[in-house]
This record gives structure tokens, sequence and C-alpha cells, in this order.
């Protein structure tokens, strides 16, 4: 998968070198009395600076080894509901991706990681993009060549499936955003493998941590919820590019019972799977 790949969900119906300055000197004071001879106090060593993080410079090592892995994202979103309106359902997505935004944002600090906001653009049945024309095969899409999340009407209409539908879209869409600005997307070619497995482990990776974003951004995830969720695991429309229903199930399990990205990572996972 090149760097201008587009990544997609689908759901049923089918993620220090201190400054120093110089005080100015002190003026002799305007008499001539004399001042006591101030007696030396020792200093304390200035602490060692702490080196600056730095990404891995190996794509494979990037891959398997990425900073993300080490993160919590709490996030702190609304609760959640079934959108009445495609004008409700584009302010959820952006009200979604902008409590992404902060918690990535923050989370992303303690790494080398840059971090970048996703543009959003909503579509109707067709769109050209620099990752190329995007249709409704998949409602929602992320285009690393525009870091852009798109989505399509055929979003609005699944995104009624069930009461985290819509923010199982975005954190999907926001984790390939992710993939993206850790490097992740941009590293995919230094894995020995068939190119369909390449593109589970981005899809199955996403997946995960989308899960993984529904347990901890404050969206009210239920038992209920997961009832929903464990059925749109019984369901893929594209086995090949996105994976199996039983890859989906062990990846999105793990996302529900992670307590980091760690348990996302699907590049030290063997082939079988993310089959």
């Amino acid at each position: 998968m090149t760097l201008a790949a587009v990544v997609v969900v689908s759901l049923i119906a089918a993620l220090a070198v201190p400054v120093f300055t110089e005080l100015p000197q002190r003026r002799d004071a305007p008499t001539a009395v004399p001042t006591p001879k101030a007696t030396p106090t020792p200093s304390s060593p200035s602490p060692e600076p702490k080196p600056t993080p730095t990404m891995p410079s190996d794509a494979k090592v990037l891959l398997k080894k990425n900073p993300i892995y080490r993160l919590k994202v709490p996030a702190k979103c609304r609760y959640q509901s079934i959108p009445a309106s495609e004008a409700a359902f584009r302010k959820q997505v952006r009200s979604l991706v902008d409590c992404q935004n902060s918690a990535w944002k923050k989370a992303l600090s303690a790494t080398p990681v840059k971090f970048t906001k996703p543009k959003v653009k909503f579509y109707t049945n067709s769109t050209k993009t620099p990752c190329g024309k995007l249709g409704t095969t998949f409602p929602a899409s992320y285009c690393s060549g525009d870091t852009t999340i798109y989505y399509s009407r055929a979003a609005y209409l699944q995104g009624r499936y069930y009461r985290l539908s819509v923010a199982h879209f975005v954190m999907h869409e926001y984790a390939h955003h992710v993939q993206s600005i850790a490097g992740i997307l941009g590293s995919t070619w230094a894995m020995k493998e068939s190119a369909a497995v390449t593109s589970r482990r981005v899809e199955l990776q996403a997946h995960c941590i989308a899960h993984y974003e529904l347990t901890v951004a404050g969206v009210g995830y239920s038992a209920r919820d997961h009832q929903s969720i464990q059925y749109q695991w019984d369901y893929t429309n594209d086995p090949k590019g996105h994976s199996s229903t039983k890859a989906e199930r062990y990846w999105g399990e793990r996302g529900l019972d992670a307590t980091n990205l760690g348990s996302c990572n699907t590049w030290t996972a063997k082939a079988a799977r993310v089959k």
C-alpha cells in the first residue's frame, strides 16, 4: 500500500538543548563605600537535558515497535445517538472528529509523532480525491494523499444501523489518519508478503484501534452496544482486503479489551491472524 492509498471501513450493508541567557553585568555602586565580599555558594549542577525522542529509522521497526503502541488515548466525547437527519449526522461526525483531535493531540505529545488534524469532507455518490475516485462501495474512506476523511451519503444511511455506528465509522477512519502521521502507512513496503496480507494488517489495526476507542472515548459503551458490535463482526463484504469475520472478531475483541494501543499491533502477528 502506498502513502496515498485509500483505506476504508464498511459496516454490514455492506484509526533539548537548554537555552541559556546571559544576565547583564552588575554596575559598580556610585559611592566609595566598600561592599563585603560575598561568600561563594556552591551551585547545584544543571540537570542533564533529556534526549529528544526520535522515530525508528528502519521501516520494519517502525511498523512493529511504533511509539504509539505505548499510548493510552482516553477521550471525553459526547454520548452518541442515532442521527435523525443527514445534517445531524454531519454535525455528529465533526463533533467526534474534534473530540478525537483533542485526545490524540494530547496522547501523541509524549511521542516523536507530529500531530496534525485530518480534514473532513462529505459527498453524495462519488468524488475525486488524490487517491482516486470514491463511490459508495465503502461508506467512509481515508486518503493519506490529502489527509482527509471522506463520508458518502451511504455513511449516513449505515450510520443509522445501531447507536454507535457513526462513532465506529469516525474512529476507524481516524485510526487510519493516526497510522498515516505515525509513518505506518508509508512503511508498509517493508513487509515482504503479499499486498493483500499487508492490506489486512492495516485494516485490522484500524479496526482494533477503533474498538479500543469505543470503550475509552466517553461515548457510553454498554452491554447492548457490545451485542450490536458483535453482530457487525459476522459480516464482511471485502474478506480479501479487510479480512475474514474470524479475524475481525479476534482484533475487535482485542481492541475492546485493550489497556493501550499495543494490543492493536498487527505487524508482529502471524499472517494467519490477519487472514
